[in-house]
């Protein structure tokens, strides 16, 4: 799209390769090509980066297992990644990659405080080879957020966020 509003489809509509899962969220890098992340399944313990010159050719550009458990303040994460997303600040020629994880299994009688215990992390980067030393929080409340992303207008950074903590009398906003 050159406007946001009308849209032309890449590729006939069909898939562009089928190594890609995940929630697309492409960012255009520190070296003018573009960068995807995505995994195989939320259990999967690997996050896999692509990279392409035209949106259309993609190879594996690396592949990135976080320690989960080295998160600070985040003592029982499960193994599991959900919908990885990417974001290259060019003021600071950083990367920076989120995801969820969940730290409570859900039950037969509960099975909304899986979701609900879902936590935003994240890594930075230089290069998408080498990443921080473990994943951090992005946010401290303890409400359960999935699918963020991050971007920049002007001077300002947004965290675009979806609120997975189940509606009550005491928690009104969520999903």
């Amino acid at each position: 799209s050159l406007d946001g509003l009308h849209w032309t489809s890449l590729n006939e509509m069909k898939r562009v390769f089928e190594g890609y899962k995940g929630h697309p969220d492409i960012t255009k890098g520190h070296d003018g090509r573009y960068y995807l992340a995505g995994n195989q399944s939320d259990g999967s313990p690997d996050i896999n980066i692509w990279v392409s010159p035209d949106l259309i050719s993609w190879e594996l550009h690396t592949t990135y297992t976080p320690n989960l458990k080295s998160t600070p303040e985040y003592s029982n994460p499960l193994q599991r990644i959900g919908a990885p997303k990417l974001y290259f600040d060019e003021s600071t020629a950083t990367y920076i990659m989120t995801w969820h994880t969940p730290h409570k299994e859900g039950t037969r009688e509960d099975p909304e405080r899986y979701w609900a215990s879902q936590r935003t992390l994240y890594v930075l980067s230089k290069d998408l080879k080498t990443f921080s030393d473990h994943p951090t929080r992005l946010f401290e409340w303890d409400m359960g957020t999935i699918d963020v992303f991050i971007r920049k207008i002007g001077a300002h950074y947004y965290a675009v966020i979806k609120d997975e903590t189940y509606p009550t009398l005491y928690w009104v906003t969520g999903k």
